[in-house]
């Protein structure tokens, strides 16, 4: 997972096998026959960017409501052959989405993180998160694997000065 700040700007990329997210969403199998987001109807990309807006949420630190966490809004999807020495071939799913941060305020972070896409379903998935920047390049803000907190996903706190 990528957060990237692009004035006036943010993104988030992430990227996953493909067959793990069929396992953890089979009612989403139709991604299998997909290369990239235009190769999907209206309807199946509105069940896609349900699923991300059930398993991935930010709000700012400061923001004490539990319900103020915010969903991103998906904006591209490729299906790629990918290569790992300990699996072999495989397909990676890259999905990027944007991120309004208006609604987030002014500054990305500190940022609140909950998020179980794919790890409701396969515990032993973890999440490496990177912070992008033009300035700093790639910083490492935290890597986890599924917790919970009273029934729900951990929050994670992600600031690259932390």
């Amino acid at each position: 997972m990528v957060f990237k700040d692009v004035d006036p700007k943010a993104a988030l990329s992430l990227s996953f096998p493909l067959e793990e997210f069929i396992i953890a969403a089979p009612e989403l199998d139709f991604i299998e026959r997909a290369s990239n987001l235009g190769d999907l109807t209206n309807v199946e990309k509105s069940q896609l960017n349900k699923y991300f807006s059930q398993h991935i949420q930010l709000k700012p630190v400061n923001d004490q409501s539990k319900h103020a966490f915010l969903s991103p809004s998906l904006h591209s999807l490729i299906v790629t052959e990918a290569f790992n020495e300990h699996v072999g071939n495989y397909k990676r799913v890259k999905v990027q989405f944007s991120l309004d941060i208006g609604r987030l305020q002014r500054d990305l972070f500190p940022l609140a993180l909950r998020y179980d896409a794919i790890m409701h379903e396969i515990r032993s998935h973890r999440v490496a998160v990177f912070f992008k920047s033009a300035r700093s390049g790639k910083t490492r803000l935290t890597d986890f694997v599924y917790s919970e907190t009273n029934g729900n996903p951990t929050v994670h706190v992600l600031s690259p000065v932390s």
